[in-house]
């Protein structure tokens, strides 16, 4: 089970978080509630289209993640 590694900055200045298998995932916004952030694999447009999801709670940093895995390698 990876666990939340660190945020880094995109190209175009949006945050990013990195978990510890080196997956990196873009910030779902609308989805955030106060108790948990949720995130989706940056690789979720074409050809990869890739459908895991994250979320992150807020109160400890712990992550869990969706019940659909990457579908490639970790970056």
């Amino acid at each position: 089970m990876p666990t939340f590694s660190k945020f880094i900055d995109g190209q175009r200045g949006s945050q990013q978080m990195v978990d510890s298998d080196g997956f990196i995932y873009s910030r779902k916004k609308p989805r955030d509630t106060p108790l948990y952030s949720a995130w989706r694999c940056r690789k979720n447009n074409p050809p990869t289209k890739c459908p895991c999801h994250a979320y992150l709670t807020l109160t400890d940093n712990s992550l869990t993640l969706g019940s659909k895995p990457h579908n490639h390698p970790a970056e």
